[in-house]
């Protein structure tokens, strides 16, 4: 089993620290086949080590809030040596697999839990390629407050973000209401939502949230998420609505300008540009037509507009995103 000569390695290393009268702390990691504990090794010395478990192949449906319980009884996945695939929503569940639901891999981090007791962090992936399959931005921000929150009842003890430092584009609120939920797990969402939009958009803050919580909702996120087929025509029309709502909000709100003097109304303002384009894309994805010539406009538009909003945009892994996503291979 991969975990067992894992750990037989990190012993080795332990006992050559030991020897040299060194006490520095090794995280290890529980990523890919090493998710699976170990069926026979276990560390000789414990203290030495600080468990971070990297989730790669969950689900960002759901929050590890909504595993809790399940967990408790779930029987683990079985290991299959050099035959793990990644999963995904539509998969037949008899395939030999990583975990994906949150309960499954709550479930294979209670099993690392069997053989190492000690402090442990979460290493997740919301903002480096979640955060572009919700563009209205606000289910990604309530997931991530949500597993923050849910960090003690999981048995971890903080988190390390994999993700892009500029991922601020339509708004901050991923990395603010993670903050906030770090800091008090009793903190309400709403009220850390509503906080953060007055101050970033004073008296106009409910009516953006309103904007994007739209947002969010019209783009359908099972769909972005790849957890739908791929030809999925009965979307079209939801997709189709998204540039009239783009529309009606750019003509309530004359600070939505690409040109405007405030970094919190132009970024909002390049946004409503992009999604426009995108929710064209994505239109024409479910019904199968050919939408290259969007993702080259996509493309173009974001190195026009960047430099602008640099801050908080990196457009490069944005449109690297959407084409991982999207364009065909």
């Amino acid at each position: 089993h991969p975990s067992d000569h894992y750990i037989t390695l990190l012993n080795e290393v332990d006992a050559e620290l030991t020897a040299r009268g060194l006490d520095t702390k090794i995280v290890f990691l529980t990523y890919f086949e090493l998710m699976f504990a170990p069926e026979r090794e276990r560390f000789q010395n414990p203290d030495r080590f600080i468990l971070m478990v990297a989730p790669v192949s969950r689900s960002y449906s759901s929050s590890y809030a909504d595993g809790v319980e399940e967990a408790k009884t779930l029987q683990p996945l079985p290991f299959a040596r050099n035959a793990l695939v990644r999963p995904t929503a539509m998969m037949d569940r008899s395939v030999p697999r990583l975990p994906y639901t949150l309960a499954e891999n709550i479930a294979c981090m209670h099993e690392w839990r069997k053989v190492f007791s000690g402090d442990g962090f979460l290493f997740d992936y919301y903002l480096i390629w979640e955060h572009v399959k919700d563009p209205g931005y606000m289910d990604i921000s309530r997931l991530m407050f949500r597993d923050m929150q849910a960090l003690h009842d999981i048995g971890l003890d903080g988190t390390v973000n994999c993700q892009f430092s500029r991922c601020a584009l339509p708004i901050g609120l991923p990395m603010y209401g993670m903050a906030r939920a770090l800091w008090n797990r009793e903190a309400d969402f709403d009220a850390v939502a509503d906080e953060y939009f007055t101050v970033e958009f004073g008296e106009k803050g409910a009516a953006v949230r309103a904007y994007l919580e739209a947002l969010t909702d019209l783009f359908h996120l099972p769909y972005m998420r790849a957890e739908m087929p791929e030809h999925s025509p009965e979307l079209r029309a939801t997709y189709d609505r998204i540039p009239d709502v783009v529309a009606a909000f750019r003509a309530q709100n004359p600070e939505l300008r690409v040109d405007s003097a405030c970094m919190a109304w132009r970024a909002l303002a390049i946004h409503a540009d992009i999604v426009t384009m995108l929710s064209t894309l994505v239109g024409r994805c479910a019904c199968g037509v050919p939408f290259d010539d969007i993702v080259e406009s996509i493309r173009a538009y974001v190195r026009r507009t960047e430099l602008s909003v640099q801050p908080r945009f990196d457009g490069r892994s944005y449109v690297r995103q959407i084409v991982n996503r999207f364009q065909h291979k």
